[in-house]
């Protein structure tokens, strides 16, 4: 049974993301370098930055990292212990957390990169608003970090940015492995619904379901998408983002809606419960 959370991530594929933000050519609006920087001011501005740049730039996440040289790159490790931060008597996390708005999910990884300690700090993009910190939303522009508000047409473009990103095409899971989709997703509904063979290959069943917006490709690994979830889920409660979005039957004894007479709840995905909703709309 997989949990709402997404799994822990191994230190390999920490160190294959490193390695592939290292490659990069320069220091770019969705990723920051620093060494021992602990300022929390200083990290809630960059988040919020960072976030807000990720969405201008097409990118799911951004990447706040510690221990490494933002001028050359140079892995030297980091002392900064941010788990075990706080500011004031609140732990750090709670605190950024708390601060920022709309409040959006960054997880911290730690990892030793050739014998270096670092902090990899994975930010989530902005959704819907620009993410704001201690009520100021903040952009990258270039490398530096700046108000949002004294760039209108970078302000601009994230506005549209966010106006066109709807919710089905959201992230609902992500770094999984081809059996994940095939545990998650009651892939045998799609095909039966359109009369279509089903497919002797599992990379047949990801290529089909990448053209469709239900699963994407991210960073090497595949994640199901608020569509692909919210369709075809064996359990809709394994996805944080539509598991108040199941489906309930509810038949009343009258109009004023004080009596029930039946009441069933469906946990899988709108299509797979499709046909088992219309035989119950039979009363």
């Amino acid at each position: 049974m997989y949990a709402i959370d997404e799994y822990k991530v191994s230190e390999e594929e920490l160190i294959s993301l490193l390695n592939s933000l290292l490659k990069m050519n320069k220091e770019n609006e969705w990723i920051e370098f620093k060494l021992n920087n602990d300022d929390p001011f200083m990290i809630g501005e960059y988040i919020s930055a960072l976030s807000n740049s990720a969405t201008l730039c097409n990118k799911e996440h951004a990447y706040l990292i510690y221990g490494v040289d933002d001028e050359n790159k140079e892995v030297l490790g980091t002392d900064f212990d941010f788990n075990n931060s706080k500011k004031g008597n609140e732990p750090l996390y709670n605190w950024l957390y708390r601060k920022l708005k709309p409040q959006i999910d960054f997880n911290v990884y730690e990892i030793y990169y050739n014998e270096k300690r670092v902090l990899i700090i994975e930010i989530d993009k902005a959704k819907l608003y620009p993410v704001e910190f201690d009520s100021i939303a903040y952009i990258r522009v270039g490398q530096q970090k700046r108000k949002l508000c004294d760039y209108k047409e970078k302000e601009k473009k994230l506005w549209n940015k966010l106006n066109q990103t709807s919710f089905e095409e959201e992230i609902a899971l992500s770094k999984l492995e081809i059996q994940d989709i095939v545990d998650l997703l009651d892939i045998s509904t799609y095909y039966k619904m359109l009369g279509l063979p089903f497919p002797e290959t599992k990379e047949k069943i990801i290529k089909d379901f990448m053209e469709e917006g239900f699963i994407k490709e991210i960073y090497g690994k595949l994640a199901i998408t608020n569509l692909g979830a919210i369709l075809l889920a064996k359990n809709v409660h394994q996805f944080k983002s539509i598991t108040r979005k199941s489906i309930r039957l509810i038949q009343y004894k009258d109009k004023n809606k004080l009596d029930t007479i039946r009441e069933i709840n469906y946990d899988n995905g709108y299509a797979v419960c499709f046909e088992e909703i219309l035989k119950n709309l039979i009363f």
